[in-house]
């Protein structure tokens, strides 16, 4: 099918003369990622009364794209790249509009303007997450060549995009748990430790400022970082390479538990950080891989199925309130859904 596509697409493209956009998206291709073939549907299939306001940050491949998109699934506004390698993964919105984004598979970092023309742009192997940090600044992960005895790193930048500080999450999990316990829990997995989400934490909940929340996929562990030592100073193995850890106001912990089984199914989990216990859990599509999940102020929950390609919105009571298919593909299969946020709807945003 690959083959095809360049030998009949090809020789148009050329033909009709240089278009860096179109030459860009085709490079791309071969770099989008999806793996579930898509439902029959596409756009919002479920709209209920009790969804909280706002608009839909969204971002899925092909290509280096982001959007904003509105409740009825129409799209509002859109960011792309074109000088920087990878797809786009995760993203911070800014209210002027700019917007932070991970360039994936391990590409670096960009921030452009809410016209798309880069502000500036750092190469390094950055997966997964970023979030804002101190004065401005940004804390991200960052992993190291597998030659090199692969290792996950917690990174921080200032406003510029210059990295100010970085922390060993191997150095960490094993003065926590010891190389035998580390090792048991990898279980032979030949990465460290595809940590997949990082919050800073701000010294409420008994958690000191400065520390860091994360979670760690190849060992199911969701845990705490002291990042002067390093060590972990808490940690909890409630899922099962779960993706997507934050802690909320109210001192528990949200996640999306990809590989949770009954009936195949993931689950959005909550549990109390200072005891440990399960305090809310609700079936949602299995994705075996992504997935994010937003608490909103309201209580209802935004979360991404992404290898299904679908968003949901579910009340308290696990209703889903609203759901949207998305129509972008990879090949045959859907793209891969890496991000959905609720946002508040921007003022530069034309009506």
């Amino acid at each position: 099918m690959r083959l095809f596509f360049v030998l009949v697409f090809l020789p148009i493209l050329f033909a009709v003369g240089p278009n860096k956009i179109v030459e860009e998206r085709l490079r791309q291709l071969g770099y989008v990622s999806g793996s579930e073939l898509p439902t029959s549907t596409e756009g919002v299939v479920v709209h209920k009364d009790g969804t909280y306001p706002g608009v839909n940050l969204v971002i899925s491949p092909p290509g280096q794209h982001a959007y904003l998109m509105d409740m009825q699934g129409q799209i509002l506004h859109e960011w792309y790249g074109l000088r920087t390698k990878g797809w786009w993964r995760r993203a911070i919105l800014h209210p002027n509009g700019d917007l932070v984004v991970i360039c994936d598979h391990h590409k670096g970092i960009v921030k452009v303007d809410r016209h798309s023309e880069v502000i500036w742009s750092r190469t390094g192997q950055i997966h997964h997450h970023i979030l804002p940090g101190a004065d401005g600044g940004l804390v991200a992960l960052m992993v190291e060549d597998k030659a090199k005895d692969e290792n996950d790193f917690i990174v921080t930048y200032d406003a510029l995009g210059q990295i100010t500080s970085r922390v060993s999450l191997k150095q960490a999990v094993t003065k926590a748990l010891g190389t035998e316990k580390r090792d048991e829990l990898l279980d032979g997995s030949d990465e460290y430790f595809h940590t997949n989400s990082i919050q800073p934490l701000d010294g409420k909940c008994g958690f000191p400022v400065g520390h860091f929340l994360i979670s760690m996929r190849s060992i199911s562990l969701i845990a705490v970082v002291d990042p002067e030592i390093p060590t972990l100073t808490h940690w909890w193995d409630l899922g099962t390479r779960q993706h997507d850890a934050q802690l909320l106001p109210s001192c528990e912990v949200l996640f999306f538990d990809n590989d949770w089984k009954p009936g195949k199914h993931s689950r959005l989990v909550r549990f109390d950080s200072r005891t440990g216990e399960v305090q809310y859990e609700v079936s949602v599509p299995y994705t075996h891989g992504g997935g994010n999940v937003q608490m909103l102020p309201n209580g209802n929950l935004v979360t991404a199925i992404t290898s299904k390609g679908i968003a949901l919105e579910l009340n308290p009571d696990g209703e889903v309130l609203w759901e949207w298919h998305s129509p972008w593909r990879a090949g045959d299969n859907v793209a891969n859904l890496w991000h959905v946020e609720r946002v508040p709807r921007p003022e530069w945003l034309k009506d």
